[in-house]
């Protein structure tokens, strides 16, 4: 029912805590303003596919949903769910970001 959700707030159960944490590290690490000014036209596309393509967190994720006892079918489906509305959540704050900072393009300032 918390996937359904769209926008309110959803409390982590605390099985889930620590790997949620190691999730948004993960994430935090894999973009900031720096890679948007370094590539703009791939940095998203690039970041996303390499925390979507992370073995290790989708692992430790399927393992607690069967420590829980939980459908390893439906725990690898709502993973995907979970990863990707996380890494959109973060990316638009790095967006917002770039887009208040003004850039230099060959000696002009503009806003990104």
């Amino acid at each position: 029912m918390s996937l359904l959700n769209r926008g309110g707030l959803t409390l982590v159960n605390s099985h889930f805590f620590e790997w949620g944490k190691r999730v948004l590290s993960s994430i935090r690490n894999a973009f900031d303003v720096d890679d948007m000014e370094r590539d703009p036209k791939h940095a998203f596309q690039t970041s996303k596919k390499k925390i979507l393509g992370d073995v290790q967190l989708r692992h430790e994720f399927i393992q607690l949903c069967k420590s829980l006892s939980l459908c390893a079918e439906k725990s690898a489906e709502v993973y995907s769910v979970i990863l990707q509305k996380t890494v959109h959540a973060r990316f638009a704050v790095v967006f917002r970001a770039c887009r208040s900072k003004p850039i230099k393009e060959e000696g002009v300032v503009s806003e990104f």
